[in-house]
């Protein structure tokens, strides 16, 4: 497809302002982190988790367990205990050892 593209003088433009442009929710798992983010982004960044959405029931009002979460298409590693990181957002986020997030995660 390309040498046909090539051979009729046919070409593409792409901007890199555009290419890695992340579009998501609107918190970061940097922010519920804090200073705990160093040690986990190589993680995060490998799973291409950024926003809490991300990890959430579709109502926005649970945090997935960790066996769903490993289902999800984005992840390329899986791992069946759950990662550190994931106990750390957890143990901020959620209310009272439960998956239901906190008012101010909703």
């Amino acid at each position: 497809m390309l040498n046909l593209c090539k051979n009729n003088n046919i070409s593409f433009e792409t901007s890199l302002l555009t290419e890695f442009d992340v579009t998501g929710g609107d918190v970061t798992l940097r922010s519920i982190l804090k200073e705990d983010y160093r040690k986990y982004k190589d993680h995060l960044s490998r799973d291409h988790i950024m926003f809490l959405n991300q990890i959430t029931s579709i109502s926005g009002n649970e945090l997935l367990e960790w066996r769903e979460i490993d289902k999800k298409t984005f992840r390329t590693y899986h791992a069946t205990t759950s990662p550190l990181w994931y106990l750390k957002v957890k143990s901020i986020t959620t209310l009272n050892d439960s998956y239901f997030l906190k008012p101010e995660y909703i």
